[in-house]
């Protein structure tokens, strides 16, 4: 019984973290005149350029056979700020190796916002791959997870 509440609990958790994370992006791409300080094209300015910043920044990241990027153990992510500007999340124990980092300490020394946050990237994952057995039981019917083969 312990445990289930626990599972519920962290089952909740994720899905709150994820719904804002999705709002906040979904959301980034709007100018809003109420909420920021430029003008529209500045906000469109400000998201090429931030374009330009995540894939420079991807691009400095290793890949693992399957694709996927491989985090350093600092990086926590990345929004925009209400004028449509990159914010990278970092790891607070970690700042001074995302300033020595060759893709993210560059965006950092030109300015680049950054926010200090608890964990990082890599240890959400490895929660959600944790939890994700207790999730996917309670919320993927059966049926459903056999016809995909889902993990």
């Amino acid at each position: 019984m312990y445990k289930r509440i626990i599972g519920l609990f962290l089952t909740l958790v994720i899905l709150t973290s994820t719904f804002t994370a999705v709002e906040l992006v979904a959301h980034a791409w709007d100018w809003d005149a109420g909420t920021s300080n430029v003008t529209a094209d500045e906000f469109s300015r400000n998201q090429s350029e931030a374009s330009r910043q995540i894939n420079a920044m991807y691009d400095g990241f290793g890949q693992s056979h399957y694709g996927s990027y491989i985090y350093p153990d600092f990086f926590a992510g990345i929004t925009f700020d209400a004028d449509g500007r990159l914010v990278i999340s970092i790891e607070k124990t970690n700042l001074e190796q995302a300033r020595d980092h060759s893709s993210i300490g560059p965006l950092l020394e030109a300015g680049v916002q950054y926010r200090l946050v608890e964990f990082s990237q890599a240890e959400l994952i490895a929660v959600l791959y944790t939890i994700w057995p207790a999730v996917r039981e309670r919320f993927v019917p059966r049926s459903e997870r056999s016809r995909r083969g889902d993990w």
